[in-house]
C-alpha cells in the first residue's frame, strides 16, 4: 500500500486562489490600463513570441460569442515508485454571452440562464439560487464558499476557459514577476499545439494552444507550491486539464442552460454543509443476545463472558480487503490493553460456513496478526449488532450497553479507539454524549437552513397509474406452473439457460440480496451481496468469457457504483471510486472481440461512457455525450468487434466502437429517445432494435428501428410511471403462430399490463397481471416456453401456448 491515495476527494493539495486570480488572469480591485499585447516587451524573441501567442488566446476568448468544451482534469502523483492517477474528472464549460453558462466540475453543476445562478454540489441536497449580473463575473461562482471549494475539489484549480471568457485580456506572463518561454510544439492525439510556459511565484503553468483557432487544448497547472505545502505526500505531482472538443461560436441550444431540479428541493441563498449523519440506532441500547465460537481456545464468547469489561468487536470476513487494511491498527490497540483484564478485543469472522476454520486462521497468520478470532456461525452480527457492511466496529461497556459504532476503514482507528476505551474505563457515558451532540448539531443545521432558505422548487405533477384488474390473454393461454412467495421484496429478474442445463433464475430481493430459484420455483440459495449500508441495486446483467466463465453486475440508476461478481456471486469489484452525477446504465459485452467481456458504463451528467476491464482498469472513456440514458450492443462484425449504441434523450443514436470512438450518428427523425434495447429475435443479423420515446412525463411509446434509424413500428405504453424499478422492455421467446416459439418483445406497463410484440412490432397479446410489476422474463420450463413474472410480493411462472 502506498503512502498516499490520489483521488479528487482524497488528495489534499492546495493551489492558492491568489495564483489563479493574480496569475491566470491578472485582475484586481483597481482597474489596470490595457496593454498592447502585440508590442515587443523585451529583446528576447522567444519571450515575445510566447507573449504574442497568449495575447492571441486572450483576444480570441474575449471576443467569442459562445464557447463549449468537454473538459477533463487529471491528477497524477508518484510516491516511493508507485504512481496513481485520478481522472478524468468533470471539467466542462459551456458559455454564451452576455451571462449564460453551464459548468461541470467534480460532480458540481453550476449554471446561469441569464437571470439566476443555480448550483448543486454532490452530497448537499440544496440548490444555490442567486441573481446574476448583466455580465457574468467569476465572482458569481466564487462568492459561495462551498460552491467554490466544490468546483475545485480541494485543488483550487478552477476552469481557465471561463476565467478567460469572463475576464479581461490578461494572462499569466504579463505580471511583473512572471517569465514567459515558448516551448517546442507538441501533439495531443495527432493534433499539434504551441506550448507556452508561464513561470511565476507559484510555479510553472504550461498552456497548449491550437495555432489555428487560439483555443486552449490543455493547461498544465503549477505544482511546486503544493509539494512544499504537502511535504512527504508525493515525490512528483502533475495536474492538467484537457479541453476536448473546444470550439467557439457554435449555436448552443437554449436547453443547455435549463436547470432540471427535483421537486420540492430547497432553494438557498448560501449552501450549507450537509447535516451530520445520525449515529447508529444501536448506540445507547443494550446489546442483544449473541454467542461466538472462540477459535484459539475452547468455549463461547457471549454477553456473560464480557460482562464487566469494555468489549471491542470488529466484524470482518476473509474476502474483505479493507478489514485487513485496518487490522494492524486494531492489533496495536489490542497490544496496548493486553494486560488489562477489563478490556477484551475480538475479531469476529462473519464468513459463510463453507469457509473452514483453518482458512480463517491462515488468513490471520499470513497477515501476521495475533488478534483473538471468534466466529459468528448464526449471523448474530445481523441480529444483535445490525452489521450491514464490513468492517464494522462495535464497543460495549461493562453493563452491556453499546457505546460506540463505526462502519468502514478508519486510518485513525488506533488513537480514536484508544481514547474510547480509556474514557469508558473512566466511567464516561459516551453513548449519551454522542446522542446529545448529534441533536445539538441537527438543531443548528435546521436553524441555519431556515435562515438560508428562500423557497422550494415547484412540484412536477406526475401522472399516477392505477393498477388494473387482472385479465387473461386473448390469444395466449397461461397454465400455472409454480408460485414462490418466500422471497422478500422481489425485484428484477435475470434468467439464462446454459446448453443442456435447466434454466437458472436469479431474483433481486430487498435490493441487497439475490435469490436463486430452480426450474420448479424452489428457492435453492439466498445470497447477501454485502453492499455498503446506504446502497441498493435494482438491475442485473450477466455475460460469459470465451472459456464459459460467468460474471454478474448489479447496479441502480443514479447510484455512484456498480458491483461486479463472479459466478458464485463473490464480490470482485466496486466501480468507480470518484464522485459523479450518477450511473445511468451498465452492460457487459465483448466489444473488442478478445473473448473477455468489458463493463460498459453510462453516466448521467457529462462523464459520458466508459469501458472498464473486469479487473477495474479503465480501457477508454468517451465524454462527448451527456446523460447517456441507455446502452445497447450491436451485432459482431466480421472481426468479432461490436458497437455500443448510446441513447441520451436526443433524436439520434451514437455508436461507439471498441476503442470508444464515436461513429456517425444514427438520426431518428421526430423522436426523442431515452432508452434502447437490442436483441436477436429472428435468429438472423442484424439484431432487432426497440427504442423508447417520451414526449412528456409518463407518456411513453415503444418504437422499432432499423440500422439506419428508420421507424419500423410504434406501440404506445399505458400512461403513468412505475412505482418500482422494472425493465420496461425485455426480449424473450414465446409461442406466436402454430405454437412455434419465436423471439418477442415484452413491454411492462405501469398499470400492470404486459404486451407481447412480435419482432416486426405486431401485437401478439395484451393482458393485465393485476399486481405491480417488478420483473418479466421467459424460459423453457418442463420442456415448454414459459413466462416468469415477479411482483411486489411473489414470483410466478406459467406455461405458455396458443389458445385452442
Amino acid at each position: 500500500m502506498s503512502q498516499f491515495s490520489v483521488s479528487n476527494r482524497v488528495l489534499q493539495v492546495n493551489l492558492s486562489w491568489a495564483f489563479l486570480l493574480g496569475v491566470l488572469l491578472t485582475s484586481g480591485c483597481e482597474p489596470k490600463p490595457a496593454r498592447d499585447v502585440s508590442a515587443p516587451r523585451t529583446e528576447d524573441p522567444i519571450a515575445d513570441s510566447a507573449r504574442r501567442i497568449l495575447g492571441a488566446v486572450a483576444e480570441a476568448y474575449s471576443s467569442a460569442k459562445s464557447y463549449e468544451d468537454v473538459g477533463e482534469l487529471y491528477v497524477e502523483a508518484e510516491s516511493q515508485g508507485q504512481k496513481q492517477t485520478s481522472g478524468p474528472n468533470e471539467y466542462t464549460t459551456t458559455f454564451e454571452r452576455p451571462n449564460r453558462f453551464r459548468v461541470h466540475a467534480f460532480g458540481v453543476i453550476a449554471m446561469s440562464d441569464g437571470e439566476l445562478l443555480r448550483a448543486v454540489v454532490p452530497g448537499i441536497e440544496q440548490i444555490l439560487t442567486l441573481p446574476v449580473s448583466s455580465k457574468v463575473e467569476m465572482d458569481d461562482l466564487l462568492s459561495d464558499r462551498i460552491l467554490a471549494e466544490g468546483l475545485s475539489s480541494g485543488l483550487s484549480v478552477t476552469l481557465p476557459p471561463l476565467r478567460l471568457l469572463t475576464g479581461d485580456k490578461q494572462l499569466p506572463g504579463f505580471g511583473p514577476k512572471a517569465r514567459l518561454i515558448q516551448l517546442s510544439d507538441a501533439k495531443i492525439d495527432d493534433k499539434t499545439y504551441h506550448r507556452v510556459e508561464a513561470a511565476g511565484e507559484e510555479g510553472k503553468t504550461v498552456y497548449w494552444v491550437d495555432p489555428k483557432t487560439n483555443l486552449l487544448g490543455r493547461v498544465e497547472f503549477p505544482i511546486e507550491a503544493i509539494l512544499k505545502q504537502q511535504p512527504g505526500q508525493a515525490d512528483s505531482l502533475k495536474i492538467w486539464a484537457d479541453f476536448k472538443g473546444a470550439r467557439f461560436d457554435d449555436v448552443i441550444a437554449a436547453k443547455a442552460f435549463e436547470f432540471e431540479a427535483p421537486p420540492n428541493a430547497p432553494l438557498v441563498k448560501r449552501l450549507l454543509p450537509p447535516p451530520p449523519p445520525p449515529p447508529s440506532p444501536l448506540v445507547g441500547q443494550e446489546v442483544g443476545q449473541f454467542a461466538f465460537d472462540h477459535l484459539q481456545s475452547e468455549g463461547m464468547i457471549d454477553g456473560a463472558a464480557v460482562l464487566g469489561k469494555v468489549a471491542v468487536f470488529d466484524f470482518w470476513a476473509t474476502w474483505c480487503g479493507y478489514c485487513f487494511q485496518g487490522f494492524p491498527n486494531l492489533q496495536k490497540v489490542f497490544d496496548k490493553f493486553a494486560d488489562n483484564d477489563k478490556v477484551a478485543v475480538y475479531a469476529v469472522d462473519t464468513d459463510e460456513a463453507s469457509v473452514n476454520d483453518d482458512d480463517v486462521k491462515k488468513s490471520f497468520s499470513a497477515a501476521k496478526l495475533r488478534l483473538p478470532i471468534v466466529r459468528d456461525r448464526e449471523e448474530f452480527n445481523k441480529q444483535a449488532f445490525d452489521v450491514r457492511g464490513l468492517p464494522t466496529l462495535v464497543v460495549i461497556d461493562g453493563k452491556g450497553i453499546i457505546q460506540h459504532v463505526h462502519v468502514g476503514y478508519d486510518p485513525e482507528l488506533e488513537p480514536k479507539l484508544t481514547k474510547v476505551i480509556d474514557e469508558l474505563l473512566d466511567g464516561k457515558d459516551l453513548a449519551k454524549e454522542t446522542l446529545e451532540a448529534h441533536e445539538a448539531q441537527r438543531s443548528k443545521y435546521e436553524a441555519d437552513l431556515n435562515e438560508a432558505l428562500i423557497g422550494t422548487t415547484s412540484t412536477v405533477e406526475v401522472p399516477q397509474s392505477k393498477i388494473a384488474d387482472r385479465s387473461e390473454p386473448s390469444k395466449l393461454k397461461l397454465e400455472p406452473l409454480w408460485t414462490a412467495e418466500d422471497v422478500g421484496a422481489p425485484g428484477n429478474l435475470l434468467v439464462f439457460e446454459e446448453p443442456r442445463e435447466e434454466p437458472t433464475i436469479y431474483l433481486l430481493s430487498e435490493s441487497k440480496k439475490i435469490a436463486r430459484l430452480n426450474s420448479s420455483g424452489k428457492v435453492v440459495d439466498k445470497i447477501d451481496l454485502k453492499l455498503p449500508e446506504e446502497v441498493g441495486v435494482s438491475s442485473l446483467r450477466t455475460a460469459t468469457n470465451a472459456s464459459g466463465e460467468r460474471f454478474f453486475v448489479a447496479f441502480a440508476s443514479t447510484q455512484q457504483q456498480l458491483f461486479l461478481f463472479d459466478k458464485s456471486w463473490k464480490p470482485l469489484l466496486a466501480y468507480p471510486e470518484s464522485r459523479h452525477s450518477g450511473l445511468s446504465d451498465v452492460q457487459l459485452a465483448d466489444l473488442d472481440g478478445d473473448g473477455q467481456p468489458e463493463i460498459l458504463v453510462g453516466y448521467w451528467g457529462v462523464v459520458g461512457v466508459q469501458s472498464v476491464s473486469l479487473s477495474g482498469e479503465r480501457k477508454w472513456s468517451n465524454r462527448q455525450l451527456e446523460n447517456v440514458t441507455r446502452l445497447a450492443i450491436s451485432d459482431p462484425a466480421d472481426d468479432g468487434t461490436r458497437f455500443a449504441l448510446c441513447a441520451n434523450n436526443r433524436d439520434f443514436i451514437t455508436p461507439l466502437d471498441h476503442a470508444g470512438k464515436a461513429q456517425k450518428e444514427i438520426a431518428v427523425a421526430g423522436q426523442t429517445l431515452f432508452a434502447l434495447y437490442a436483441a436477436d429475435l429472428d435468429g438472423a443479423p442484424p439484431v432487432e432494435l426497440c427504442a423508447l420515446s417520451s414526449s412528456e412525463v409518463g407518456v411513453v411509446t415503444a418504437i422499432g428501428l432499423n440500422a439506419m434509424g428508420d421507424s419500423l413500428w410504434n406501440n404506445p405504453l399505458p400512461h403513468g410511471l412505475h412505482n418500482q424499478p422494472v425493465e420496461l422492455v425485455t426480449p424473450g421467446r414465446l409461442p406466436t403462430t402454430d405454437d412455434s416459439t419465436q423471439g418477442v418483445w415484452l413491454l411492462a406497463g405501469p398499470d400492470s399490463s404486459i404486451q407481447v410484440l412480435a419482432a416486426d412490432g405486431s401485437l401478439i397479446d395484451r393482458f393485465n397481471y393485476g399486481e405491480e410489476l417488478t420483473g418479466i422474463a421467459t424460459a423453457t420450463l418442463d420442456g415448454a416456453p414459459a413466462l416468469i413474472v415477479s411482483s411486489k410480493n411473489r414470483i410466478q411462472a406459467w406455461k405458455v401456448k396458443l389458445q385452442e
